[in-house]
């Protein structure tokens, strides 16, 4: 770390060199965003520092300390650079866990060396004293200590000069990265973010406020404000990889999987290309993630695939370099294969995931997790144990090593695999309290931005625990419970899809089923077995089938018709349809689709006239197949005694009951709602009288 750093002096070089090197650096159409940090510096040295700022801001760590050192070659006075330096040293303010001992060593000596250079202004000094609150006597203070010290200083530092932006902008991030996960009102989180928009306005082609947009609003609650940022990052610096994958932590939180799955498509291969492996591996996860709600799963495999290879890149002792640290990558690894195997429900392979020993124990239990609840589904009850005995072993290390946020992640997990193993042992009683503590302890915390969700939602689990107990309606309220803060998730729209139809809601039930269908529509052609469910619970099917008609009730305009058709809409217009044509359909229409089926004509030996024409009915429309009336009744007016000597199809409009009377006397009352569709054969010879409400219909006589 020390000797990437070069010492002033080293750096120095002619201004001609420096010169040809900065016309290559803009020469090549680097794109990193606008940024301005005003310093006190030589003008060229001023240029470098924008740049190196920039970088900083897209958390490419390592190639903004190369910018502040080159800072510092074009003025070897110019403290703030090591300002710079010593808050890249920090890394990702949102990384997972405490800082490597090489990063705060690093970083105290850069803030250090910051102080004995100086800074020719007092703003500059406070932002070099500042920097050195992260890194104070690390050895015996907490790292959330020194952290909410930063943020306090850097509160104090933003005040004292209000027309900085920078200042306001490192006070925001200050105030996402050391917010509470246990705050739900989200107050810093919103007064970052006050502060981060009204900037963007100013500034739109500001790498810094667009990215910590993203992450201040990276909570379910919130997460729909960050949508204008997140759509812009990658415009604004594509040239840094994680200014590709970042607006996906937005997309993952409101559902939009496949802008998820093309931001970190684009951000795994700048990564590869920077031999930025975590960030690779960062990528891959949050891609997979998306790939495995939408039922892409040859997709999903092929990353699964390629693990050993990038593993292989993977130097976990490169602590510095992009947005990505060793943890990123490490959790990445365990992650993958094992929301592969879980979203998938294959179960043995789940309990068959291979455990990797890391420095990170977390990590270690995403691989644990999946295994116990495989194991518990499959009834492996010893194997199930040996995975809860691991969760709470890795539970007592991080509390151990103060990391109380992961110790409480992996204390939810050992509750969901606890459960599971208690069910399978036929103790429900046990099994619920377990599941249902789990889902309370997972409401009081936010999930880490390292991570696109959990392997498996407590929310979730407990619906399909209440599924297997036949609780649908407590099942339903659980999934709901899971898609509200997950959006999007297969197997949730799923579990609520058959909570609700089991329930009797068969409305909701439908909703959710074709909400699934629709979340897949890049699903694999021969894809779950829950598509197939799906599709055939929510398959159109006609309201009306005989060997004449075939009568469907539709909202939008559906394929070429199989049959000639007559098109009637619920506005009261009427049209025929060719058979092999596409509908145009707007609104609610009923389609008349006529099979090949023609009938003799009959002879009306009734003494009655026809039932049309008759008195105050339009005819519509008429062709070698069907004619089609409209009549309204006037109510206790009587329509005479008349014969229809055809088939007919009626669809009615208004609430109204029609009494009909044969000509031996015997009546009926017939009541119609707004679009009750009836089909009547013909030979019947009836009166008509409306007794109730009014009445209007379209008649379609079938030749």
């Amino acid at each position: 770390m020390v000797g990437r750093k070069l010492i002033a002096a080293a750096l120095l070089t002619s201004m001609a060199s420096t010169s040809i090197a900065r016309e290559h650096q803009h020469g090549n159409g680097e794109k990193l965003g606008t940024v301005h940090f005003a310093t006190s510096c030589n003008e060229v040295a001023q240029t470098e520092f924008n740049r190196a700022v920039a970088l900083l801001h897209s958390f490419q760590f390592s190639r903004a300390i190369e910018g502040f050192n080159a800072v510092l070659g074009e003025d070897p006075t110019c403290g703030i650079a090591y300002w710079g330096i010593a808050l890249s040293d920090w890394s990702n303010p949102f990384a997972p866990g405490a800082k490597d001992k090489s990063q705060l060593q690093a970083g105290e000596e850069s803030a250090e060396r910051g102080k004995i250079v100086g800074a020719k202004t007092a703003r500059e000094q406070a932002y070099i004293a500042v920097v050195g609150k992260l890194y104070g006597d690390y050895e015996n203070t907490p790292q959330r200590t020194r952290l909410l010290a930063y943020r306090d200083a850097m509160a104090e530092v933003a005040a004292k000069y209000p027309e900085d932006h920078e200042a306001e902008i490192f006070y925001a991030l200050a105030l996402a990265a050391s917010e509470d996960p246990s705050d739900k009102t989200y107050a810093d989180r919103l007064e970052a973010g006050a502060i981060l928009e009204k900037l963007f306005q100013d500034e739109p082609t500001h790498p810094g406020l667009a990215h910590y947009i993203i992450h201040t609003y990276d909570v379910p609650p919130l997460a729909d404000r960050a949508l204008v940022a997140a759509r812009s990052y990658s415009k604004i610096a594509p040239d840094a990889p994680h200014a590709l994958h970042m607006p996906s932590h937005t997309f993952t939180r409101t559902g939009n999987w496949q802008e998820s799955i093309d931001s970190n498509r684009a951000a795994a291969a700048a990564a590869r290309r920077e031999g930025q492996t975590a960030e690779e591996l960062h990528a891959s996860d949050y891609e997979i993630y998306a790939y495995l709600q939408t039922g892409q799963d040859d997709a999903a495999q092929r990353i699964v695939n390629s693990l050993p290879e990038i593993a292989s890149r993977f130097d976990p002792t490169g602590v510095i370099s992009g947005a990505g640290g060793p943890a990123v990558g490490y959790f990445a690894l365990a992650a993958i294969p094992a929301r592969y195997a879980l979203e998938r429900q294959d179960w043995k392979q789940a309990a068959q995931l291979t455990t990797r020993t890391t420095p990170f124990p977390y990590a270690e239990a995403m691989t644990w997790f999946a295994r116990g609840l495989g194991a518990s589904r499959l009834g492996q009850t010893a194997e199930t144990n040996e995975s809860a005995t691991a969760l709470q072993e890795i539970r007592e290390r991080l509390l151990k090593a103060g990391e109380n946020y992961w110790a409480q992640q992996v204390e939810i997990q050992g509750l969901a695999v606890e459960a599971w193993a208690a069910l399978a042992s036929g103790k429900k009683d046990e099994a619920l309290r377990r599941m249902k503590s789990a889902a309370e302890m997972e409401d009081g915390t936010e999930k880490s931005a390292v991570t696109p969700g959990t392997l498996a939602s407590a929310h979730e689990l407990l619906g399909e625990m209440l599924l297997q107990m036949n609780q649908p309606s407590q099942a339903l309220e659980q999934f709901e419970a899971a898609l509200k803060n997950e959006p999007g998730r297969f197997h949730a729209i799923y579990g609520a899809a058959q909570a609700a139809h089991l329930s009797g809601d068969r409305n909701k039930g439908e909703a959710y089923y074709r909400e699934l269908l629709k979340v897949c529509g890049h699903a694999d052609k021969l894809g779950r077995s829950e598509l197939t469910d799906a599709a055939s619970r929510t398959a159109l099917k006609p309201i009306i089938e005989n060997e004449r008609v075939a009568v469907w009730d539709v909202t939008d305009s559906a394929t070429a018709r199989a049959f000639d058709a007559v098109v009637v809409s619920l506005s009261g217009n009427a049209a025929f349809l060719p058979k092999g044509s596409l509908p145009k359909i707007a609104g609610r229409t009923i389609v008349i689709e006529l099979k090949d089926h023609p009938v003799a004509p009959i002879e009306n030996t009734s003494g009655y006239p026809l039932a049309f024409p008759r008195p105050g009915a339009k005819k519509i429309l008429e062709n070698e197949r069907v004619i089609v009336w409209d009549y309204i009744w006037t109510p206790g007016v009587t329509v005479p005694m008349h014969f229809h000597d055809k088939d007919v199809v009626t669809l009615f409009f208004e609430d109204g009951d029609l009494k009909s009377t044969a000509p031996d006397g015997q009546s009926v009352v017939n009541s119609h709602r707004p679009a009750t569709v009836k089909f009547a054969l013909r030979n019947r010879t009836h009166t008509e009288t409306l007794v109730r409400g009014k009445q209007r219909a379209i008649f379609t006589e079938l030749k």
